[in-house]
């Protein structure tokens, strides 16, 4: 799909297509193609055309390659703008998928069992481990993740708490996984693209930074009191 170097509506950008070769691709064909592709109640068609089109792995991999900026909206590969920046975490972190092996596993028997295991709110990483127990498929967990995404669906990256946890999501966020969120801000990570890559709200992220960065201030000063105290004696 065509893209454009500024928000879709404000009448700026030029339009850029993914480096990809043509051929017979859905976006070329598919009726009121802004709609689908640009307005959020109406993506469901473009990413039902992105499936069947024969370069839908060159035309991801075109959109992460190329600047942010020209890409930041609409469906391209098949994927969302949240997904596509998920997936740009993934590969900061090492994590690059196989789109080759994803297209394989978002299609006929595979596709099946992937959204079986949705239906039971599996998380990625548990699929994968599923996939090579059961079936012995090896396909790493970012892999698994844009299957998903392709067969429409959106899984787990975060386990699914215990029935008895009465916690909130920014609670459980700080403290089982405030390790994970202190990494990814050190590695200048936005928050909405930790956001994304998490499936969780901004909003969430930007409590659960706030309140843990405060912590460490915090425990810094303490820190400092206490030796300054010690040094006093």
């Amino acid at each position: 799909m065509t893209s454009t170097a500024a928000r879709p509506g404000t009448g700026m950008g030029r339009p850029i297509a993914p480096a990809v070769s043509s051929g017979d691709r859905p976006c070329k064909t598919v009726s009121k193609p802004f709609e689908a592709f640009y307005e959020s109640a109406d993506q469901l068609r473009a990413r039902v055309a992105c499936r069947r089109c024969p370069v839908l792995t060159d035309c991801l991999r075109a959109s992460l390659d190329a600047d942010e900026s020209l890409y930041a909206w609409g469906i391209f590969g098949g994927l969302t703008p949240e997904q596509r920046r998920a997936l740009r975490v993934e590969e900061v972190l090492g994590n690059v998928a196989d789109l080759a092996v994803a297209r394989i596993l978002a299609r006929g028997q595979w596709g099946y069992r992937l959204r079986a295991m949705l239906e039971l709110g599996r998380t990625y990483e548990e699929m994968r481990t599923c996939l090579e127990r059961e079936f012995r498929v090896k396909a790493s967990t970012v892999t698994v993740r844009v299957a998903v995404w392709w067969l429409g669906g959106s899984g787990r990256v975060l386990p699914r708490p215990d029935t008895a946890d009465g916690r909130r999501v920014p609670q459980r966020l700080r403290e089982d996984h405030g390790e994970l969120l202190l990494k990814l801000q050190g590695m200048d990570l936005r928050q909405r693209d930790i956001a994304a890559y998490l499936e969780v709200q901004e909003r969430q992220v930007q409590y659960c930074l706030a309140r843990l960065n405060r912590e460490i201030r915090q425990a810094a000063q303490t820190a400092v009191a206490v030796q300054t105290v010690g040094l006093a004696a």
